[in-house]
């Protein structure tokens, strides 16, 4: 594959640089040195990485898959996500029982997301709702009801339901991020519905089980 050619970001360009010298001063790094790497720095530091990297190495589609798969899991994407995925085969993100359960899927699906308070203040002659562009999703409401507890007390759970076909890519062990790639990040805003407003309230009654909260089990759990 060629090299990314990825959106520009002003504010990121100092930091950028200074991930070039990095990359320049190594020889060609494998994936799992990549990946090692990306773990030591925090998690809205990481998409920028990655994406450095994208934009300097010409990797194959398997090494690019791995990469995204671990970048898009664990950090904080852009709408760069959405310009790498033109360069991937999709489905060699997912492993053979990601891809049985992702063509198993109803043709319909209903998909949460925790989103702050100010989401939901559009004005009156606004015709589309911007939700973002990450395009994370996820069918498991408890554990959207979790993520946005964790994000903070002005978050609440939103819903939509899109066609199986805006289901790029689906995820196992992802107990702590949203597990689809999905396009439902824009739209109508009555496309959307409030499904949680009080997410403390709606744990107490419909916990979310999962494995404890460690660096290893965040990993292990996604393959990495």
């Amino acid at each position: 594959m060629e090299n990314c050619k990825l959106s520009n970001d002003s504010y990121w360009e100092s930091y950028k640089n200074e991930m070039k010298k990095f990359v320049y001063n190594r020889k060609y790094p494998n994936t799992e040195y990549i990946i090692e790497h990306l773990k030591s720095i925090p998690a809205y530091d990481r998409w920028e990485l990655f994406c450095c990297f994208c934009q300097n190495y010409p990797f194959s589609n398997e090494e690019l898959c791995r990469l995204f798969k671990f970048s898009w899991i664990h950090s904080a994407p852009d709408v760069r996500a959405v310009e790498i995925l033109e360069h991937i085969d999709i489905p060699s993100l997912m492993d053979e029982s990601e891809l049985k359960d992702l063509n198993n899927i109803p043709d319909e699906v209903k998909v949460y997301k925790a989103v702050s308070l100010d989401c939901m203040e559009i004005d009156d002659d606004e015709e589309e709702w911007e939700l973002g562009v990450d395009w994370k999703w996820s069918t498991n409401l408890e554990k959207v009801a979790y993520i946005a507890q964790c994000m903070g007390n002005d978050y609440i759970v939103i819903s939509t339901t899109i066609p199986k076909s805006q289901v790029l890519a689906l995820f196992h062990g992802v107990y702590f991020s949203y597990e689809l790639i999905a396009i439902a990040s824009f739209g109508e805003f009555d496309d959307y519905t409030i499904e949680i407003e009080h997410v403390d309230s709606f744990l107490k009654d419909h916990p979310y089980y999962h494995e404890p909260v460690t660096e290893e089990n965040i990993y292990k759990s996604t393959g990495f």
